[in-house]
């Protein structure tokens, strides 16, 4: 009788053991799909936004200007390729996560210059726009500019909730390539002609290549090596990383708006 006893427990324990496994191989499919989701809906969220689709009014602000007028506008932008790097190095700084930080890190390497022989890319984006346009992309920022500058800072020094510095951070660089494209017109208009041809090259030896190169490679890269960094680590906390997010992309919407105020100040 023990012995039969002894076989029905291990037999209970084996079981138990395999439920256990299964439920939480399930439970980890249905964190992910949720995850995946929300990913979706994060994205979906990002691109209602008008500053990066063509209606950015900064874009129809230019649309209406001759070619040449409206520089103030684009060298305000350039102070984002400037700040990219002292933002991912909050991030590396307050996210407690080795793979985030590991990521956030060749993030930073990259725009210093590891895959363009060690050249910075705002040296590169500087030199580019020289020779193309003989003017400089970056100058003293102005009120709207150092507003957005501040209130993003102020919230990296002081924000307690390391996921809500994450949404900053992935607000940062889920943006980057929609709102390049709109840059590449913004400059096109400036230019009055096709200065930015996205199907070129992606070399960085011409400005269509410059872009091209962030469009299709470093930013989606930047993106999607964040996100899968960051998967397990925000389900914990999905609240607090969605406000990191919309606080990111709620100021950059003011920013475009003041900067598209600026453009007609400045004529």
């Amino acid at each position: 009788m023990k012995e039969v006893l002894g076989s029905v427990v291990v037999i209970l324990l084996v079981a138990g053991l395999c439920f256990l496994a299964d439920y939480n191989e399930t439970s980890k499919k249905k964190t992910k799909e949720i995850i995946m989701d929300k990913w979706g809906i994060w994205k979906e969220q990002m691109m209602w936004r008008k500053f990066l689709t063509a209606d950015n009014p900064v874009l129809k602000a230019m649309m209406t200007l001759p070619p040449g007028q409206g520089i103030s506008a684009l060298q305000q932008y350039c102070s984002l390729v400037h700040m990219i790097v002292v933002y991912l190095g909050f991030g590396v700084e307050q996210i407690p996560v080795r793979t985030v930080a590991d990521e956030l890190r060749r993030n930073i390497a990259e725009e210093q210059g590891s895959r363009t022989n060690g050249i910075p890319h705002r040296e590169i984006l500087g030199r580019l726009f020289r020779e193309e346009f003989k003017a400089e992309t970056f100058a003293p920022w102005s009120l709207t500019t150092r507003r957005f500058h501040m209130a993003l800072f102020s919230k990296f020094q002081h924000e307690q909730n390391p996921r809500f510095i994450a949404g900053m951070i992935y607000a940062l660089e889920a943006t980057a390539c929609a709102e390049l494209q709109v840059v590449a017109e913004i400059i096109n208009c400036f230019a009055g002609y096709t200065a930015i041809d996205l199907k070129s090259s992606a070399e960085p030896t011409t400005l269509s290549g410059f872009f091209a190169m962030h469009i299709n490679d470093f930013e989606v890269g930047h993106e999607s090596k964040l996100r899968e960094a960051l998967e397990d680590y925000i389900s914990e906390d999905w609240r607090m990383f969605t406000e990191g997010f919309s606080f990111v992309l709620d100021h950059m919407e003011s920013w475009w708006d003041g900067l598209a105020s600026e453009v007609y100040q400045n004529l």
